[in-house]
């Protein structure tokens, strides 16, 4: 949530979904509001400000410093499980490639997450957003066969990519 009248931001690629006749989102009191409109977007880096219906929010400050080795958490709603708190730190940052859209930095984190928690805030020890989750990559020991999980990225576009649309 970036202002008390209802301007908040996620992932363009949970906005943009043609085929749904609606948009909602929830709030961190529960509150479920509907998208009012798209504000802006952009789909190079995937990120997306929206304004919701109603007023009384309350708003989250951006934060920009979030270098390797910050303590991190999560609050995400991953494949409905509302309300998921997760940590971790900061594990690097690192160029990955877009699907259609090139290239973009993204900050890899090792606090958990997974499908349904895209536009997540991620939270430093100071209570600002330094980032919203994004996606995951695997990495297998035999990627052919999609066998014996090793370890999940987690990528995060951080929070620079907001401040950018903004602008």
């Amino acid at each position: 949530m970036l202002t008390e009248s209802g301007v908040c931001v996620t992932c363009y690629h949970v906005a943009n979904v043609p085929e749904s006749q609606t948009l909602i989102a929830m709030t961190g009191d529960g509150r479920v509001v509907a998208v009012k409109e798209v504000l802006a977007a952009n789909p190079n880096t995937d990120v997306a400000i929206l304004r919701l219906d109603g007023a009384g929010f309350t708003p989250l400050p951006l934060d920009t410093e979030a270098p390797v080795g910050t303590s991190v958490r999560v609050l995400s709603h991953p494949d409905d499980h509302f309300f998921t708190l997760s940590e971790g730190i900061v594990s690097r940052y690192v160029s990955v490639p877009m699907e259609k859209q090139g290239e973009v930095t993204m900050m890899a984190i090792t606090a958990d997450f997974g499908a349904g928690a895209s536009g997540a805030p991620v939270f430093n020890e100071r209570g600002g957003v330094v980032g919203m989750v994004n996606n995951t990559q695997s990495l297998y020991y035999d990627p052919k066969r999609s066998k014996d999980l090793q370890m999940v990225f987690k990528h995060c576009l951080p929070s620079q990519y907001v401040l950018q649309l903004i602008k």
